[in-house]
C-alpha cells in the first residue's frame, strides 16, 4: 500500500513495516515511530504525530508519549 504526507508542498511517500503485516489492522497494535519507513528520514516524528492525531483526536501527542 502506497501512502503519501505532504507538508509545505513536499510529498514524501512512506511505509508502515509491521511484523506480521497484518497487525496495522488489529486494535491492539500500537504503532511506533520505528515502524514507519520513508525517504526523508527527518519526517518520520512528524508523520508519527500526524498518524496519532488523526486516529485519536481526542488524544494529543506531546513529545514521545501522548496521553
Amino acid at each position: 500500500m502506497k501512502m503519501f504526507y505532504t507538508n509545505n508542498n513536499n510529498t514524501v511517500q512512506y511505509k508502515l513495516v509491521v511484523d506480521p503485516p497484518e497487525a496495522v489492522y488489529w486494535t491492539t497494535f500500537k504503532l511506533k515511530p520505528e515502524h514507519i519507513k520513508c525517504e526523508d528520514e527527518s519526517l518520520i516524528e512528524e508523520i508519527y504525530e500526524d498518524i496519532i492525531n488523526s486516529e485519536n483526536p481526542d488524544k494529543k501527542y506531546r513529545g514521545k508519549w501522548w496521553v
